[in-house]
């Protein structure tokens, strides 16, 4: 297969990840000026997983980099976000109004007592406003939570008494499938049985008016800036917290997963780009409600500081057998990320569902891989698209193994994650952690060189990290997924 791995860049993507496992600090470095900083940092990385400090002395902001540099470099007029909802309402947010709106927001929780450090929780829909309580949190160099509308009542609970939060932001509802979700009445029940001192500060869309409410309630109307308020970007350290993801464990008991502040966007500024390769012209739509990591890698740390106008969806995609079509060809979307649970189906929708969807140049698949017949069947019907895939861990938020046609084509194997992603490194190993060749399963593995491997939130000595994840295989992170290496260096 050598010519035709030359011909399609495999072996450009296998060096490029050969190299960044041979010095992950010189790659690192050489990828430094993805985002912008307040301080560059004075070494790359110092110590070695999973006791790891990412850029030390570096200072820099999620907010400023989604924010200010764009208004600054005077492209407050260019579109940042397009938001639509499953009834047909919509809304175009510039940078400029974007900058407004966080601000504005900013002010408003730092007026709550939010400062460093303070966990701001989020139970919202899918929306604008998420996004603008999202940046301004983190602008105040807090740590962001954001919470699925789809939990249990003891689900929530749990990771709110976990996490503590200073502050509770969410809305009356949102909508899915067209049955509406009670969000407030829902977060104050929760919250009230426990012994929290959280905060809620209800932030009412239009056509919503809150009635009522507890003694913990802080109305966004009420305490909102009427006019134009500016709050410095706090300079944050990159080893530093910024959000909280929580997964179910095998114990029952949540994982609280931290990453970090300027490592982690940096990281994710790079896989997108190496994933997707983002240019002018180009609108990305990621499928994903609040509270799973998608959303948050897209809309509040990679779209927006890569400068990618974003498509931000509230409800359900199946609503109407024509709602993708219709999006895409609404905003030419160009960049399309998804659960494979989506990407399903949307197949089972027919060809209603993506006829006229010409202007897609990629589709990413992630969750599992994609089986033989929908890739066909997305192949058929949208052949000036190329379909990939990508494989990581909400623990370790750089590809485990990918498609990287940001990086160069390669050839596209159905049931395949794809090869090595540059910054990452992994091996499949048998029972005593010994490599295996390929075509023989065993278990993932990883020797981590990514900025973006999450640390556990209320583990400050890291002791249940590395219980969790370091100690089934001595020297190795491990994924507890099982898996094999095709020849070419495919995962599968």
């Amino acid at each position: 297969m050598a010519g035709r791995a030359e011909h399609y860049g495999l072996s450009k993507v296998r060096l490029a990840a050969e190299a960044a496992k041979r010095d992950p600090a010189s790659f690192w470095a050489s990828k430094l000026d993805l985002i912008s900083w307040f301080s560059r940092p004075r070494s790359i990385v110092e110590g070695s997983p999973p006791n790891v400090t990412w850029f030390a002395g570096g200072t820099t902001n999620v907010s400023y980099n989604a924010v200010d540099v764009h208004v600054e470099r005077g492209e407050g007029d260019r579109v940042a976000l397009y938001w639509e909802d499953e009834s047909g309402r919509s809304r175009a947010v510039s940078y400029r109004e974007l900058f407004y709106e966080v601000n504005r927001a900013a002010y408003v929780l730092r007026e709550l007592g939010v400062g460093r450090g303070d966990v701001v929780a989020l139970y919202m829909p899918s929306s604008p406003e998420a996004l603008y309580f999202s940046l301004a949190a983190l602008r105040l160099g807090a740590v962001i939570s954001p919470h699925y509308a789809g939990l249990s009542e003891e689900a929530l609970r749990t990771r709110l008494a976990d996490s503590s939060p200073k502050v509770l932001v969410t809305s009356e509802r949102t909508v899915k499938g067209g049955q509406e979700v009670p969000l407030r009445e829902f977060a104050e029940k929760v919250l009230d049985s426990t012994s929290l001192g959280t905060r809620v500060l209800v932030v009412e869309r239009e056509g919503e008016r809150s009635g009522g409410g507890s003694r913990r309630d802080v109305f966004y109307r009420d305490v909102a800036p009427r006019g134009r308020v500016y709050v410095p970007p706090e300079p944050v350290e990159a080893d530093a917290p910024s959000i909280i993801y929580y997964t179910s464990g095998t114990t029952g008991r949540p994982k609280g997963l931290v990453h970090s502040h300027g490592g982690y966007l940096l990281a994710l500024v790079w896989d997108f780009v190496g994933l997707l390769g983002p240019g002018p012209g180009d609108v990305w739509w990621t499928v994903s409600d609040l509270g799973w990591p998608l959303w948050a890698m897209t809309f509040v740390y990679a779209a927006p500081a890569l400068g990618v106008p974003a498509v931000m969806f509230e409800g359900s995609i199946s609503y109407r057998p024509d709602t993708f079509s219709y999006v895409v060809r609404k905003y030419g979307v160009t960049l399309f990320w998804a659960s494979t649970t989506t990407l399903y189906t949307l197949k089972s929708l027919g060809d209603e569902a993506v006829g006229g969807a010409d202007s897609l140049r990629i589709i990413l698949n992630t969750g599992e891989p994609l089986n033989v017949g929908a890739w066909q069947w997305f192949r058929e019907r949208l052949p000036g698209a190329y379909i990939g895939d990508a494989y990581w861990l909400t623990e370790h938020h750089t590809p485990v193994a990918a498609t990287p046609f940001g990086i160069a084509e390669i050839p596209f194997k159905p049931g395949s994650a794809g090869v090595e992603f540059p910054g990452s490194s992994f091996y499949v190993v048998d029972d005593e952690g010994r490599p295996l060749p390929p075509g023989e399963k065993g278990y993932i593995v990883l020797k981590p060189i990514t900025p973006a491997l999450a640390r556990m939130w209320n583990d400050p000595g890291g002791e249940r990290l590395a219980k969790t994840y370091w100690s089934r295989f001595p020297g190795y992170f491990y994924t507890g997924d099982y898996g094999y290496v095709d020849e070419d260096g495919y995962l599968y």
